[in-house]
């Protein structure tokens, strides 16, 4: 009987215990293997830094998303030590860039070497970090050609297009910097100037860069006494 007791005593002291127990969701955390491939290389699934490391040896054209944290220090040719690197943006190669896959990464082992020498100028002008040193930690997306020798360590060649803080950075045609439509082409453009000011700057409300066609050239008039020009561009 005292042996029935004390059983029953441990069933209920464990039936207590399992009901103080409060049920608590642990959060997940995905672990990838250290070869994992992440993303596909599109645009919409770019590669990190770290799977472009690993696919450049294929030298893949694809894009690959990571963050800006520095440049090749100037005049080096070749990457050998951590002395090579600039985690800035002063005295540095301005047609190169680091992309690693956190803004903090100082170990330049872990970054995507980007060369930005032929391209776009636009492009150019948006990423080199002389001139934009602000960009410094924010995150591009950029899509060029993979390669295993860049200065010694893996990169990317041949930018063609690229994102910055995931807005498109616009390619703009050398031979038409303004970025102007040709499917309306105009024949002649002309103003009369009615509305100008004597010895103001003059400048025409609504008027847009329009290409034209044809041979042409450019006449002109002058009305002395309000000083109006008339500009007309005649067909030949």
């Amino acid at each position: 009987m005292k042996t029935c007791i004390k059983f029953l005593g441990v069933i209920i002291l464990g039936i207590i215990l399992l009901s103080a127990c409060k049920e608590e969701t642990l959060p997940i955390k995905l672990v990838y293997p250290n070869d994992a491939i992440i993303g596909d290389g599109t645009k919409e699934e770019p590669y990190d830094v770290a799977s472009a490391i690993r696919k450049a040896k294929k030298e893949t054209v694809s894009w690959v998303k990571g963050y800006i944290v520095g440049a090749v220090k100037k005049n080096v040719t070749e990457i050998t030590d951590a002395n090579d690197i600039v985690w800035g943006g002063q005295e540095i190669n301005n047609q190169t860039l680091l992309l690693a896959s956190n803004a903090e990464e100082n170990d330049y082992t872990k970054c995507l070497l980007i060369d930005l020498k032929g391209t776009n100028s636009n492009i150019n002008n948006n990423l080199n970090l002389s001139e934009n040193n602000e960009i410094i930690g924010k995150a591009a997306t950029i899509y060029g050609k993979l390669t295993q020798s860049l200065l010694g360590i893996n990169g990317m060649q041949n930018i063609a297009k690229a994102t910055l803080e995931g807005a498109d950075i616009p390619i703009i045609e050398e031979g038409n910097p303004l970025g102007v439509s040709m499917n309306t082409l105009s024949d002649v453009v002309a103003n009369d100037f009615k509305d100008a000011i004597d010895g103001s700057i003059y400048q025409l409300k609504g008027w847009t860069n329009i290409p034209t066609q044809g041979l042409a050239y450019w006449k002109g008039c002058k009305k002395m006494v309000n000083c109006l020009f008339l500009l007309q561009q005649n067909r030949l």
